[in-house]
Order: C-alpha cells, then structure tokens, then sequence
C-alpha cells in the first residue's frame, strides 16, 4: 500500500498496490483525498469505508474528543451512535443499518447487554457466556501482549474450540485458516489487545478507550492524549505502540506502559550535569542488558535536540549549551577515573560535533580518542600483539574460529587495524575495565586490548560476543 501524508503526519491517502489482497480495501479511487480532519486532529471522513463524502463529513466528536456518530453514505440510517460517561467510558453504542430502529448494545462495567439480554461478563481467564439458559465458563489464551489468541470451553468432558486468533503485528488478523467461530457472542469482539472490535457496517475499529485504531492501517483516528509528554514528542500523533507493536502496546490508547512519558528524558533538562548522570544510568543499563550499543548516543543526542522545541530553546544554542557544558563534566569525570558515564558523554558530545551515517562508529571511536585525550595519550598509536597464542587459543576455543591458523591471521590483521585507530563498528570500551576496549572479531567475537597511557593497545584475549565477567 502507498501512505500519503500532510506535514503533520496525518494520513490524506491510501492506495491499494495489489488488487485483491485482504485486509485494507481501497473503495475510493481518483486524485482527491480519502481523509479529513478537524482542528483537534480528529478523522472526520474515511472515503475508503464510504464514512463521509468530498461534500460531507461523516464523523462527529464529543468534547472529549470521542466519536458521538459515524454516518455512511451520508444516510441517516446507517450510522452507528454512542454514548458516554462524563469521563469517557462507553456506556451505549446504537447501529442503524438501514433502519430507524436501531440494535444496542449496554456497556455496563464488565457487564456487556444486546436488547435487554445481558450476553456476557469477564472473568480473570475470560469471560461467563450468559446468552443460553445458563452460565458458561469461557477460558482464554493471551499472549505477552493481551491479544487474544484462543477462545475454549468444557463440553461434554472434553474441550471445544471457540475460536482461534492469529495477527499481523499491526493487529490485522489472519485470513486462509484459523476460520473457527463456534460461538455468536460478542465476547469474542474482544480480540487484539483485549478490545473491542467494530465491525459493524464495515467500520473495522477497535475501541481502545482514549481512541480508535484501524488494524488494517496500523494508525490511530484521533491523535495520542499525551502526545506532548517528554517521552513522545519524538513519534507521530497517530503511531501505534511506538510504531515497535511486537515489544509494546496501547491498552487505553495513549502512551504504551514500558514507556516514561513524562520522565523519560527529564534528566537532559539540566544540560551540563544531565549529560554525565543520564550516560551514567544507561551505561549501567547498557552493561546488563547490551554491551554493543554505541548507537544509544546517536538516540540521546536526536531526542535533545528535538527537546528543544519543548523547552522553548534555540536548537543552535542548545547544541552549543550541551557541547560547553559537557566538555566540563567529561573533565570532572575524568579526574576520578575512565568511567563508563564519561564513555556515553563524550559519545554524546563527539556525535553532536560530527554526525554521520556512521554515527556509532564515530561515537566509539573518537570517544575513545576523548577518554584518552584526558589523560592516558593523544590517541591509540600502536598495536601489539603481546599474548597471541593466549588469543588464538581462546579464540578456537570459544568458536569464534574454526582452527588456529585462521584466528591468528584474522587477530594478526586486526591489531594492525587498532594500531591505526580504525577501528571496527560496534567497538566499545569495557564496562568493567575502562583501560580496555572490546573490538569485534570472527563468530560473535570481542578481542581483548589494553590501551596504556603510550598509546599502544596491546591485545589480551578474546571473549565471546556476550561479555564474560
């Protein structure tokens, strides 16, 4: 499919590449757009659903932002109408489909009613069917991330398969197989994230409370409540989950939880001492979760500079403010010791002076070049390969290398790069050992090099890719 977008990241157009294909529909050929929008961000028209016309809008809004009615066809009666709390909660949903006598359902907590039937409600591992002559017990399988997977019951001692789940990571479901639908409850409009699914009339939403979100798509209609927080101002209005839904998701449609939204980048506020102390907590981070992240700099420095904007400053005076002032912590730093904190900074610092494509490799380098600056030599000037056996067998040893002949040419020629000081991408400085740097070898190898205050790194060893303690 082909996106197009205004220059606020709302979405004007979509055109279908592949006739045919399930999932998105594009019922509105031609050159005018398929999608409108009011002030506040709100879609006001989706011509691909028959949801408003060039002429006419097809979605109305509440105060707070939530569709009262979404009218097709411009026809009166054929629309779908809601009600709310003075807080937002869904309390009504009434569908006209070509009738003035509409079907409702009553959202009443965790008690869902059609008509005047009460149909089901939730339980901690699913939900009670109560649409029979009795009550049923319903199991449910999630995954990590609330979706629902698998819908079963007891029946006559054994397990019967309600339905069966399975989804694009943007929350399309499956089509060609998993077509088990044992059951009419509308339990089981329940899906993705655990919510609601509307496909009445062809609207194919899902209420996530604070919004509605089109799987098809996998873009919001209404912009993020908490849009300005510090954690997101980096990210479209309309992304969902960050745009990464396989780690995260929207169970009420604002910001993802795993996500600091408000907090996430408070400590580059203070500038100069935020550089040190925020490079110091994500180097001990990086130290347990991914030693081989230079690339973290780069994310520090873009969401700085975009900060600026928030904090009312001068991107130029706040990139001149980061450099002054780091350069006076990178020094305090460096009077107690190269440690993992003034590795980031100068990270930070060096990737602000000099951005590239290759950005982590320059922050690696150079920042060592820093460090080293501060007090151990002018820059890495020789290598030696002072414990090659030591090297080669531990590098056979490991895997890293399918016999001794190979690891010691490959280690031969990779302390004559160190000694030039081209060093390879994804090179980074010990975390536990801040005179030594880890520089990528072979399979999922990290050669070992201590750097002395002359300027020759001498190799020690090689670890496997994971660091050993």
């Amino acid at each position: 499919m082909a996106y197009t977008y205004d220059s606020g990241n709302k979405l004007l157009k979509v055109e279908e590449l592949i006739d045919g294909a399930s999932g998105f529909e594009d019922g509105s050929n031609g050159s005018t757009n398929d999608y409108a929008y009011d002030s506040n961000g709100n879609m006001l028209k989706d011509q691909n659903k028959g949801i408003g016309n060039p002429s006419n809008n097809g979605i109305t809004y509440n105060h707070l932002n939530l569709p009262d009615e979404v009218k097709f066809e411009n026809n009166n009666n054929k629309k779908i109408k809601y009600i709310y709390d003075a807080t937002g909660v869904k309390l009504r949903k009434f569908v006209y489909n070509n009738s003035i006598t509409p079907t409702t359902t009553d959202y009443a907590g965790n008690y869902v009613y059609e008509g005047s039937s009460l149909k089901f409600f939730n339980h901690p591992e699913g939900y009670v069917d109560a649409s029979g002559s009795g009550y049923e017990y319903v199991y449910q399988y999630k995954d990590h991330l609330g979706n629902v997977r698998l819908s079963y019951k007891g029946s006559n001692g054994s397990l019967e398969i309600l339905e069966e789940n399975n989804y694009y990571p943007f929350g399309l479901k499956h089509k060609g197989y998993n077509a088990v639908v044992n059951s009419t409850n509308p339990a089981l409009k329940y899906k993705f994230g655990g919510k609601e699914y509307q496909d009445e009339l062809g609207l194919d939403w899902y209420d996530v409370s604070a919004r509605n979100y089109d799987p098809a798509l996998g873009r919001w209609m209404n912009i993020d409540l908490l849009a300005g927080a510090i954690g997101q101002i980096h990210n479209s209005t309309y992304a969902y989950a960050m745009n990464n839904p396989i780690a995260f998701n929207d169970p009420d449609g604002n910001c993802p939880p795993g996500i600091n939204c408000y907090e996430a980048w408070q400590a580059l506020k203070g500038i100069g001492r935020a550089v040190a102390d925020f490079g110091a907590s994500t180097w001990e981070n990086l130290k347990t979760n991914n030693p081989r992240s230079p690339g973290t700099a780069l994310r520090i420095v873009d969401t700085a500079i975009s900060l600026s904007t928030a904090y009312n400053e001068d991107p130029v005076a706040l990139k001149n403010s980061v450099v002054s002032n780091a350069k006076q912590e990178i020094s305090k730093e460096l009077q107690k010791g190269i440690e993992g904190s003034t590795y980031l900074a100068a990270s930070v610092l060096l990737t602000i002076l000099e951005p590239s494509p290759a950005g982590e490799i320059n922050a690696a380098s150079k920042g060592i070049k820093v460090l080293i600056n501060g007090g151990k030599a002018s820059e890495i000037l020789k290598g030696v390969n002072s414990n090659l056996p030591h090297a080669v067998e531990r590098a056979v040893e490991r895997g890293i290398f399918k016999n001794a002949d190979e690891a010691s040419a490959a280690l031969k020629n990779l302390t004559g790069e160190v000694g030039t000081n081209n060093l390879p991408n994804g090179t980074i400085i010990d975390p536990s050992k801040a005179d030594r740097i880890l520089v990528p070898v072979g399979e999922g190898g990290m050669a070992v090099y201590q750097v002395g205050s002359n300027g020759t790194a001498k190799l020690k060893t090689v670890l496997n890719e994971i660091i050993e303690q």
